[in-house]
């Protein structure tokens, strides 16, 4: 049987060299839906986030992904220390990572400039999987519409204010 595609591949690079391939689950060694999910974000933010309309897009990018490979410090990065309610939304997050694998996809539908130009009002569609770490937990599925306002500050963009706090709870058990 001839051997082709990612396997070929890391045969080829890889000769001479002990390979270790186990399935994880059910699934190849070679599926990681997560991480592949997160870089496909930060790559389309990174590179739509070179063009003057969006300057923004890489902290949003950068924040999905980070949740989505259970990041907390790197997701705290997107917000301002000094908003309103940074405590809640960091204590918040710090429970969602260590409790829960997070799948998380954030969608931008609405940009709305103010004048000064360097605040952003975004309309966001917010989707997240929740995936208990504990064994036989949940699995939580949220969508929302989610209103994030974000400025620049000392020549970064941040998070200034997120509304409906409630995307960040901690998975419900019931």
């Amino acid at each position: 049987m001839r051997i082709t595609g990612l396997k070929a591949w890391w045969r080829s690079t890889h000769v001479g060299q002990v390979v270790n391939l186990r399935p994880i689950g059910n699934r190849p060694p070679w599926v990681v839906t997560r991480c592949r999910v997160s870089l496909l974000l930060f790559v389309a933010g990174v590179a739509l986030g070179q063009t003057e309309d969006t300057p923004w897009l890489p902290v949003i990018a950068k924040l999905a992904s980070a949740l989505s490979q259970n990041d907390g410090p790197t997701a705290l990065e997107a917000f301002d220390s000094r908003m309103k309610d940074y405590g809640t939304i960091e204590s918040n997050i710090d429970a969602l990572v260590a409790q829960t694998d997070v799948l998380c996809a954030i969608d931008v539908i609405q940009d709305n400039a103010t004048p000064a130009a360097d605040v952003r009002t975004l309309d966001v569609d917010w989707y997240m999987t929740l995936k208990s770490q504990a064994d036989a937990g949940p699995t939580e599925r949220r969508r929302e519409r989610v209103e994030v306002q974000i400025k620049k500050i000392r020549g970064k963009w941040k998070i200034t204010s997120l509304a409906p706090l409630s995307i960040f709870d901690p998975i419900r058990i019931n």
